[in-house]
């Protein structure tokens, strides 16, 4: 029989993992979304940020600012790579695309491409919840006394 501790990781592990499935559908439905119905635009860059992690890692941002087909100018963030937040001063023109009818919903760039990742990263703890499970080591740091 598994121990404890062991069905408590592969437990945290499968729910984990099924959040993380549940996250990828959602994002994989509105990337879809974004290709099929979005409508381009162009926005204009009004600031740029950083943000400092866990351990140093950076996040960074583009604040932007852009109209859509009805008229209404929204500004919102979006999370960039390095890359990209380099390469863009305030101030520059960017593409995107947005939802016509949740225009908050949007994407630099005029070409979307289906995001995986959290699908990905959800069937991969579910896989390694599994292969724990089956091939985890239940007696590790337990002694057995012998007497002679």
């Amino acid at each position: 029989m598994a121990s404890r501790k062991k069905m408590v990781g592969v437990v945290l592990m499968v729910i984990v993992g099924i959040g993380l499935i549940t996250t990828g559908f959602f994002q994989l439905h509105r990337t879809r979304r974004l290709a099929a119905e979005g409508r381009d635009a162009t926005a204009s860059v009004i600031s740029k940020e950083y943000q400092r992690g866990s351990k140093g890692r950076k996040s960074y941002y583009l604040e932007v600012q852009y109209q859509t087909e009805s008229g209404t100018t929204l500004v919102e963030r979006a999370s960039v790579s390095r890359t990209r937040y380099e390469q863009v001063r305030v101030g520059a023109s960017v593409p995107l695309r947005y939802l016509p009818d949740d225009p908050t919903v949007f994407a630099l760039g005029l070409e979307v491409k289906p995001d995986y990742c959290f699908l990905f990263m959800g069937s991969l703890f579910l896989f390694i919840a599994g292969i724990y499970y089956l091939f985890g080591s239940e007696s590790r740091g337990r002694f057995v006394r012998v007497s002679t």
